[in-house]
């Protein structure tokens, strides 16, 4: 996604580009766990599939390189997770909630 302040984060639908900040929700797959606390987070590889007949982009972030997400869903939530976090960087977990 072309800006003129890389350090900005991606709030458009456009499509970011490796090096771009975006926003990315909190990830638990374990009760009591998160695997990744939301907020901030660089892309760091930027790939296309075909899902059924469509062309579906996919980020993958600093703090979960091996998880992709969906941009297109990604993107509409970037409002949203701007206002959830703000500055604050994403986290890699896991993460005990609770002892």
């Amino acid at each position: 996604m072309k800006r003129i302040n890389q350090s900005e984060p991606a709030l458009a639908a456009a499509l970011p580009q490796t090096g771009d900040r975006v926003y990315v929700p909190s990830i638990s797959h374990c009760r009591g766990y998160v695997d990744q606390v939301g907020g901030l987070a660089t892309v760091v590889a930027v790939t296309t599939r075909m899902v059924e007949d469509k062309v579906v982009t996919f980020v993958a972030v600093d703090v979960a390189p091996h998880f992709h997400f969906n941009w297109n869903a990604l993107a509409a939530e970037q409002a949203e997770l701007k206002r959830e976090f703000g500055e604050h960087p994403a986290i890699a977990g896991p993460i005990l909630l609770s002892a």
